[in-house]
């Protein structure tokens, strides 16, 4: 009866000593926030915008040991942020996938260590720093978007006032679902083949430089437009086609 006890002991020891991988939902007033702030060190992050006054916010751990998460409100923003508590080590057991249900209408500031990033029906200005994984975004008005990726495809279906987008080694497709009015749009890609659909009213100019890639403008180029695509790339090349 003794060993028995002392068994059981020791199973419970050792499955407290775990770490807890489970889901957690939080709930925030949207009452405030203009920004929703994410920064994650190793996940997935999906962002879903609805008529709602509240953020509903999905945190998944996935492999979570030695790890600081933070969620706050502070200053205008909503922040959510994990990492590490060892600077030096264990940088890989923090992997969390972030899902939050978001009002319409907000700003975001993504800065993610590895991980894809999907975003969709939201209005605002993006600002997204992405070391690895790919970048999907659907139903999207960006007024503003600083895009930033050293590696992986991007993919926006939407609109995007003015912008600059920089990937090291990845495709960039980009689909309007209206005419671009007035603004600067800077591509640059290292290694990668960036396309760009518009309707066919459209009146754009553009230019580009590559190191062995080309330019296909199906639009042609317009005198008076004020809407001008900027391109770069090392390998690959530009095509702008008519929707």
């Amino acid at each position: 009866m003794q060993n028995n006890l002392l068994k059981l002991a020791l199973i419970s020891s050792l499955l407290s000593a775990q770490p807890t991988l489970a889901n957690d939902d939080l709930s925030f007033p949207a009452s405030g926030i203009h920004t929703l702030d994410i920064e994650n060190q190793d996940g997935n992050v999906r962002i879903e915008g609805s008529q709602t006054n509240t953020f509903q916010v999905t945190l998944n751990k996935i492999e979570y040991k030695n790890c600081e998460l933070t969620t706050e409100r502070k200053e205008g923003r909503l922040v959510i942020a994990s990492k590490s508590k060892n600077k030096i080590f264990g940088r890989e057991t923090c992997k969390l996938d972030i899902t939050v249900k978001a009002p319409k209408q907000i700003d975001l500031d993504l800065r993610l260590g590895g991980g894809d990033i999907n975003v969709a029906n939201i209005f605002g200005k993006f600002e997204l720093w992405v070391g690895s994984g790919d970048i999907a975004m659907s139903d999207t008005e960006i007024s503003h978007l600083d895009l930033r990726s050293g590696a992986g495809n991007v993919a926006i279906n939407g609109y995007i006032g003015s912008g600059e987008i920089k990937v090291g080694a990845g495709n960039i497709e980009l689909s309007y679902n209206k005419n671009p009015i007035e603004g600067l749009l800077d591509l640059k890609v290292g290694s990668g083949t960036t396309t760009i659909s518009m309707p066919n009213s459209a009146k754009i100019s553009s230019k580009f430089k590559s190191g062995t890639g080309s330019l296909t403008n199906e639009l042609k180029d317009s005198p008076d437009a004020k809407y001008k695509i900027s391109g770069t790339s090392g390998t690959g090349d530009m095509v702008i086609k008519k929707i």
